[in-house]
């Protein structure tokens, strides 16, 4: 949805940071497979915070899709016993805070990267 109405500037990265999540999915996927747990699909649906209608909004909508993405993958870090997931946990963390900076930077939040990523 957001990439119909962001900058052009934006929007290679934009596609960069959809095909890595993709691509996080399948290794997160394959990991809990190799520890013997079923992997339940995501909801395909994702609640925008506020109409997408321009690249402010957009940009928003990036932020928001970053910030909840590594709110998930702390829960996974923090609840998961298995040291597989966990690493997968940690690793999903670090890369969605590297893109959360990305677009906290060009939609102008402060700060960049917030304290503690993925806490309220």
């Amino acid at each position: 949805m957001a990439l119909a109405f962001i900058p052009p500037e934006w929007a290679t990265r934009a596609r960069g940071d959809i095909e890595a999540h993709t691509t996080l999915r399948g290794q997160i996927t394959q990991t809990l497979s190799d520890i013997g747990q079923r992997p339940v699909s995501a909801q395909p649906a994702y609640a925008a915070p506020q109409p997408v209608v321009d690249g402010v909004s957009a940009g928003a909508l990036l932020v928001s899709a970053e910030t909840d993405a590594i709110a998930a993958w702390r829960s996974v870090t923090e609840r998961s016993s298995s040291v597989p997931l966990r690493e997968a946990g940690l690793k999903a963390m670090v890369e969605c805070t590297g893109r959360l900076a990305y677009w906290r930077g060009v939609t102008e939040r402060s700060p960049v990267v917030p304290v503690f990523p993925g806490r309220s």
